[in-house]
């Protein structure tokens, strides 16, 4: 069934992850990145090319997925190479953190995330305290949408959420269990839900729930997914795992459900994506808390 015609107003929500390349990589070449050199070998590094993107499709909102600076995220490493590309549009960027902007492993360890949350430091202020937390880094905000009918506006509400516990490096930078059940993140997003009355739900994070790449399904973000479940959210957005790929509306254990699960999308678009997957069919986005409107992407 095709999604409803947009309208003039309607505002555009833009998605990435896995952006920027090192400076010092060999294919980072000044921010041009490497061409490609045929089928299969698409080149690299080309964060200013997708960012280029945004002048045609004039985002309200760019949701940045994590993994934003490689191969980890210090504050030089993002003035240098995010800076000049996906960087141009920071000042409406809505970034959660990913694995890498806590470091690449071995002694290469921030726990706090520091480029990170300095280079966003303005951006993350906007959010409240928590968001700029380097120990939290989760937020919420709404978006209102006008009706297409000239009836009053509705909302779609985002949530922003840190899957560093679901991260190799968890343990070095006291993020075990961090998404547990009960944990201080999983309380915040149920009382964050609660309080919303908003039509439509998106969250987004860096470690997908649900994947069928190479790095596959992250069990530890399940806590947060299910609450989102409960809550009857719409969409769920994530990365990491250098694939796309998009689901139809999904349960608690990855079962399609058909107008009551929440549709997810991961994928890496910034500079790093290789191949594509694909499960569980076409991703189809429906309300379940209003019978007047569909979410639809």
């Amino acid at each position: 069934m095709a999604a409803p015609a947009a309208h003039a107003a309607d505002p555009v929500i833009a998605a990435g992850d896995d952006v920027a390349c090192a400076p010092e990589d060999s294919a980072w070449n000044g921010g041009a990145g490497t061409p490609s050199s045929g089928p299969g070998s698409p080149g690299r590094c080309h964060a200013k090319h997708t960012s280029d993107l945004f002048a045609g499709l004039a985002p309200l909102h760019i949701l940045a997925l994590g993994d934003l600076q490689y191969e980890n995220g210090s504050l030089g490493r993002f003035e240098k190479s995010y800076a000049p590309s996906w960087g141009r549009r920071k000042s409406i960027t809505k970034p959660v953190p990913g694995n890498h902007e806590y470091g690449s492993g071995g002694q290469d360890v921030d726990k706090d995330a520091g480029g990170y949350f300095e280079y966003f430091e303005t951006e993350l202020a906007a959010e409240g305290p928590d968001a700029g937390n380097p120990r939290k880094g989760w937020y919420s905000f709404d978006v209102p949408v006008p009706s297409a009918t000239g009836g009053p506006p509705f909302d779609w509400h985002f949530v922003a959420l840190n899957s560093e516990c679901a991260a190799g490096l968890a343990p070095q930078v006291s993020w075990e269990g961090g998404c547990a059940v009960g944990s201080e993140q999983e309380r915040w997003l149920r009382e964050d839900l609660a309080a919303d009355d908003s039509d439509c739900t998106v969250a987004y994070w860096h470690d997908p729930r649900f994947s069928s790449g190479e790095i596959g399904d992250s069990a530890i973000m399940a806590p947060m997914f299910n609450a989102l479940y409960e809550d009857y959210a719409d969409i769920v957005l994530s990365g990491h795992d250098h694939d796309y790929e998009r689901f139809a509306q999904l349960g608690p254990t990855g079962q399609p459900e058909p107008g009551r699960g929440s549709a997810s999308w991961w994928w890496a678009p910034g500079e790093r994506a290789s191949s594509s997957a694909a499960r569980h069919g076409p991703l189809r986005a429906r309300s379940s808390r209003t019978r007047s409107m569909e979410c639809s992407s």
